[in-house]
């Protein structure tokens, strides 16, 4: 991240050495000043407590229960709750 940031080598060969994609180097730089306080966003660890809150887990209904998706959709139902359905109507 360091020769990134100090810009000593262009960010294409950087990518191409560490063979990925620019835009996926560009991502980690970024994610890199937000984690540094150099720039505003979700740190990393703020990131991992997102996606870890957006699972589907009983623990997001509050009953702390580990368990499959299938039961969680079950206990959804069974307590009212229900999701926005996107489908396209014909």
């Amino acid at each position: 991240m360091e020769l990134a940031h100090r810009r000593e080598k262009p960010i294409a060969g950087i990518a191409h050495a560490l063979r990925i994609v620019e835009s996926c180097l560009w991502r980690w730089l970024e994610q890199d000043d937000i984690d540094a306080g150099r720039a505003e966003g979700l740190s990393t660890d703020e990131r991992a407590e997102s996606v870890r809150l957006r699972r589907c887990t009983p623990t997001r209904l509050g009953l702390g229960l580990a368990c499959g998706r299938k039961r969680v959709a079950r206990l959804k139902r069974t307590a009212g709750l229900t999701g926005v359905c996107h489908r396209r109507r014909h």
